[in-house]
């Protein structure tokens, strides 16, 4: 019990310190969130049935501390992207509150 609680610690303290930098799975519609795979990696130890308490308990760590977040759904939601450099993209033909421009830019930063 002392491993799994040491290990929920573990994991949870390390994913909260790493999650900004590690890279994301994302696309325009769909993000796959830290949680849902180690959710998956969990339910794949218990069917080969591996016994180490302190790595069931960082990865269920792991998978707490992503759904501590308020986007934590698979879906993407389609947020209105506010333009940043209207001088340069002309934003008046497509709202000021939704430049392709800086969404597509924003997207490419984010591959």
């Amino acid at each position: 019990m002392i491993e799994y609680s040491l290990g929920l610690i573990i994991g949870y303290s390390l994913t909260k310190a790493l999650t900004p930098f590690a890279p994301r799975l994302r696309t325009e519609k769909y993000h796959i969130h830290h949680w849902m795979w180690a959710t998956i990696l969990l339910s794949l130890l218990f069917l080969v049935k591996l016994e180490s308490d302190i790595l069931i308990g960082m990865i269920t760590g792991i998978a707490l501390e992503g759904l501590s977040y308020k986007n934590w759904s698979l879906l993407r939601k389609n947020i209105p992207m506010k333009c940043k450099k209207p001088e340069l993209h002309t934003p008046q033909f497509e709202g000021k509150h939704n430049c392709q421009h800086c969404r597509r830019e924003h997207s490419e930063q984010n591959i």
